[in-house]
């Protein structure tokens, strides 16, 4: 794959409700019922809305690298959702991409 997401921001609309991480749904306790049953093991017992995660961190788009990285590393997640004043979903800043930044601003 492309692109490695392991917080995927779950929206109504444009208005941010929650997050979903990769490491939750990977935590499914599933029986060894083989490939093959997977998907309707999942369809049976499971809903995304058990997974979503509401009480999260966010941050807006004119919040400093360094709050950023405070609240980032006090979260329990490696993203935040970045949100306008509408609660509106703009993006995610991930600890990827404030290692890339900090780096970057050593050379």
């Amino acid at each position: 794959a492309k692109h490695k997401y392991h917080h995927l921001p779950v929206v109504d609309g444009e208005q941010l409700i929650g997050i979903i991480s990769t490491t939750d749904l990977m935590n499914l306790n599933i029986p060894d019922y083989g490939h093959d049953l997977i998907d309707k093991v999942i369809d049976r017992k499971f809903k995304l809305v058990e997974f979503i995660k509401t009480d999260l961190a966010t941050i807006d788009a004119e919040t400093t690298i360094k709050d950023a990285l405070l609240i980032l590393l006090s979260s329990d997640f490696h993203s935040l959702p970045v949100t306008d004043t509408s609660n509106r979903l703009l993006g995610m800043l991930t600890t990827k991409d404030m290692l890339k930044l900090l780096i970057s601003n050593e050379t």
